[in-house]
């Protein structure tokens, strides 16, 4: 249901061409996820209701609420970034907030150990999604940057970073490498 809520809410988000009209989208969500019902699109109002009720459970609603807002800050900057750099490091704050927003969901069982590994996996997939599919986004017009090869090779490097970092904190590293090596394989052909 969290994943079906976040594909949602960013399949909606991107479908607004104007940057004004999706930063009001972005702050409808934001309100309807704090209780106050903003959304008008049934899908998406569905969706955010949704799991509005998740984290009530969790006691997790304000907290969600302002990572919902960063998030949304953060994928504003990656469709703006003019340089690779500040298009990588917005793409890296994407994957760090998503995470950071589905740990609200583990508490209290989740450890330090694991929200660090989890929140590292989360940034690691945004960079290896951006690679797949940076070409397409800027054809859509959701990235200004034109992708380059400066753009894939810095997304590359952050992504081999990122990786090790994650595997670093993976108790199973094996395991992991062999499980990501699917998804990582379609880059290399």
């Amino acid at each position: 249901m969290t994943l079906a809520a976040f594909e949602c809410i960013d399949r909606h988000y991107d479908a607004v061409g104007d940057a004004i009209a999706r930063r009001a989208l972005g702050a409808a969500i934001v309100d309807t996820l704090r209780g106050e019902p903003a959304v008008d699109a049934r899908e998406l109002r569905g969706h955010v209701d949704r799991l509005r009720a998740l984290l009530e459970t969790h006691a997790a609603i304000d907290r969600c609420a302002e990572l919902m807002r960063r998030f949304i800050d953060a994928t504003e900057q990656v469709r703006g970034a003019r340089s690779a750099a500040s298009y990588v490091a917005a793409v890296r704050d994407e994957g760090r907030l998503t995470s950071e927003m589905v740990l609200l969901l583990l508490e209290p069982e989740r450890d330090v150990a694991f929200a660090r590994f989890f929140s590292a996996l989360g940034v690691v997939g945004n960079l290896v999604d951006k690679l797949c599919d940076v070409r397409e986004d800027h054809r859509a017009g959701e990235v200004a940057l034109r992708p380059g090869v400066r753009v894939h090779a810095r997304l590359a490097a952050a992504f081999v970073r990122g990786a090790a970092t994650t595997l670093a904190a993976f108790p199973r590293r094996l395991a992991l490498v062999a499980w990501g090596a699917r998804y990582f394989a379609p880059l290399l052909a």
